[in-house]
């Protein structure tokens, strides 16, 4: 078993000591992570952190154990399993199959979980802001998010008339492709389907959009992207294909990811450690309110646009977040 004790030295000194229900007590926090501590560094930064500014000091008061799923999702029960091999106070989970094999194997273990709609919760949760049970988190799909997203490419490119939706059937978003193409319908925008399932299906997918003469691509919510984003950065820019992007995509533009309309999900990890803290000192994890983002980020890239021999116009730039140059 893989213990993680920390991902900063601040973590592990110089902080106030956290008083939980018992003040002489270590808590046990098991962490799922559904990639691998590289990819999901600042999640963990994130999460950790927050942790730190709240009290709790790892090896003194609080005790996680972390696993990763290094992107293969079908580990995600054998992890559970493995994580609650041992007494845990709080699980903090990925949507789906954790919860449900961790529900079947303790019915009231709180969990604090990040999911992308309230499906994903396995029927956990009641409402936003009274969950019930012993299930809380983060929940960040929003329709008009998609929308907005293609405003956005047709401002890039005002010809925009066909975008190709890429994604990947096992991706928590697979089932809200009928809202992702009324959303499109309602813009006047023809959608093709661009389904990919493993890394080598990229360049096929891609040259497909190719031949299918789209404008655009669109990626759909799904951490398989995110974790091959690179690959899917590098053909973008060899095809000469415009893609925007749901997640956080470059660090800098030398990068190769042209736009992107995301959701923080750095803030709702640190959002995720607040949850425990609370439930940690007391507070029932049903009674604590699923953090929704209040605001999207924009991310543009000058550098890739220009070589794509696109403009961006005074009026992107000003509604951007960010724009790299």
């Amino acid at each position: 078993m893989r213990r993680v004790t920390a991902v900063l030295a601040l973590v592990l000194v110089g902080a106030p000591a956290a008083v939980g229900q018992d003040a002489s007590r270590i808590y046990r926090v098991g962490f799922l992570g559904p990639y691998g501590p590289g990819l999901d560094w600042s999640i963990l930064k994130a999460y950790q952190e927050r942790l730190h500014e709240l009290g709790w000091v790892e090896g003194q008061n609080i005790s996680t154990t972390y696993h990763w799923a290094n992107g293969n999702f079908s580990q995600f029960p054998k992890l559970v399993e493995k994580i609650m091999s041992a007494p845990v106070d709080v699980l903090v989970l990925p949507c789906g199959s954790p919860i449900t094999t961790a529900r079947a194997r303790s019915p009231d273990v709180p969990i604090v979980a990040g999911c992308i709609d309230l499906a994903g919760f396995e029927k956990e949760i009641d409402s936003l802001s009274r969950p019930g049970g012993f299930t809380t988190g983060f929940t960040y799909f929003s329709p008009a998010a998609t929308s907005r997203r293609l405003e956005l490419l047709r401002e890039l490119i005002p010809r925009l008339s066909r975008v190709g939706l890429l994604y990947h059937p096992r991706s928590s978003w697979a089932p809200h492709l009928a809202e992702v193409e009324a959303a499109a319908a309602r813009a006047n925008v023809g959608l093709v389907r661009l389904q990919w399932q493993q890394l080598s299906d990229l360049p096929a997918v891609i040259n497909m959009a190719k031949r299918d003469a789209v404008d655009a691509v669109m990626t759909l919510g799904d951490g398989f992207a995110h974790y091959y984003r690179h690959h899917i950065f590098e053909l973008a820019a060899t095809n000469r294909l415009p893609v925007i992007y749901d997640f956080p995509m470059f660090p800098s533009a030398d990068d190769v990811g042209l736009i992107a309309y995301y959701a923080n999900v750095s803030a709702l990890y640190r959002t995720t450690a607040e949850q425990v803290d609370q439930i940690l000192r007391g507070r029932k994890p049903g009674d604590i309110p699923l953090a929704v983002p209040q605001k999207l980020r924009l991310l543009v890239n000058g550098k890739a646009a220009r070589a794509l021999g696109l403009s961006i116009s005074p009026a992107l730039r000003l509604q951007a977040d960010q724009v790299l140059d």
